[in-house]
C-alpha cells in the first residue's frame, strides 16, 4: 500500500476522544505533498487509495470512513459507522453520524445534520440548515 498522509504528532482531545492531524505524504487531486489535514482517530477512517481527504478542521473518529475521492473539509464531523464515499463533498458544519452515508457525488454544506441511517446520494446537493434521522434518503437536490 501506497500511503498518502501521516499522523503529524499533533493530537486533539474531542468528545474523550484522542484525534490526530494528517499530512499530506504525497500529492493527489486537489492535494499538494507537505499538505496539513485535518483530524482522525485513525488510519481506518481515511482510505489511503483515491483523492479522498478530510482537511482543514473536519474530523473523522469512531468507525466512520472516507473513501473514493470524497472531499471532506470545514467544521465536518463524521462519528458511529458514517460513510462517505464516491466523489462526495462535505463542507461546512455539517454532521453525520449513526449509520449515515454520503456518496455518489452528493454535495452537503451549512448546518446539515445526519443521523441514523440517513442517505443521501446521486448527485444530491443538500444546503442550510437541514436534519435528517432515521431512514430517509434524499437523491437530487433539496
Amino acid at each position: 500500500m501506497n500511503k498518502k498522509y501521516k499522523f503529524t504528532g499533533e493530537t486533539l482531545q474531542y468528545d474523550g476522544i484522542t484525534l490526530h492531524r494528517i499530512q499530506a505524504l504525497r500529492s493527489f487531486g486537489n492535494v499538494k505533498e507537505g499538505d496539513i489535514g485535518g483530524w482522525i482517530e485513525k488510519e481506518s477512517n481515511l482510505w489511503h487509495d483515491g483523492d479522498c481527504w478530510v482537511g482543514e478542521e473536519a474530523k473523522a473518529f469512531e468507525d466512520s470512513f472516507v473513501f473514493g475521492n470524497s472531499q471532506v473539509v470545514g467544521k465536518v464531523s463524521l462519528s458511529g459507522s458514517a460513510r462517505v464515499f464516491g466523489d462526495s463533498y462535505l463542507s461546512g458544519s455539517v454532521k453525520v453520524s449513526g449509520y449515515a452515508w454520503v456518496g455518489e457525488n452528493a454535495e452537503v454544506t451549512g448546518e446539515v445534520n445526519l443521523s441514523q441511517r440517513s442517505l443521501v446520494i446521486g448527485k444530491a446537493k443538500l444546503s442550510g440548515d437541514v436534519q435528517l434521522s432515521g431512514f430517509t434518503c434524499v437523491r437530487g437536490e433539496v
